[in-house]
C-alpha cells in the first residue's frame, strides 16, 4: 500500500471512532427495567408492619453529556395497596427507603 493510502485509512478510522464516542455521549441512553422486590411497609402513626412486594416497571433514561440527567418513567406498584396498580394514579404520602442485607 502506498503511504498516502495508509494515512487515509488511519484518518477514516479515527473519524469513525470519534463519531462513535460522540454518539454515546450525546444520544440519551434507555434501559427498560422491570423488577419485583420483597418489601415491607411500616405505618408511621401506628407502627404496624405489612409484608408486600414492590414492583418497579418502567424505563430509565440518562444523558452522559450536558444537560446531565437521569429520569425514570413508569410504574412503582406496591402490591398490598390496590390503587398503585391502576392507571393515572399517584402515591404522594409514601416514602421509600431501601435496605440491603448481605
Amino acid at each position: 500500500m502506498k503511504e498516502r493510502t495508509k494515512k487515509d485509512i488511519k484518518a477514516i478510522i479515527l473519524w469513525l471512532l470519534a463519531a462513535a464516542i460522540l454518539a454515546v455521549l450525546v444520544i440519551p441512553m434507555h434501559l427498560d427495567f422491570k423488577k419485583e422486590l420483597p418489601a415491607f411497609m411500616i405505618d408511621a402513626e401506628t407502627g404496624e408492619t405489612t409484608v408486600t412486594n414492590l414492583v418497579i416497571d418502567g424505563e430509565w433514561v440518562w444523558r452522559n453529556i450536558w444537560p446531565f440527567g437521569r429520569k425514570y418513567e413508569g410504574k412503582i406498584i406496591i402490591e398490598s395497596i390496590d390503587y398503585t396498580n391502576k392507571e393515572n394514579t399517584s402515591v404522594s404520602d409514601i416514602y421509600f427507603r431501601t435496605v440491603r442485607f448481605s
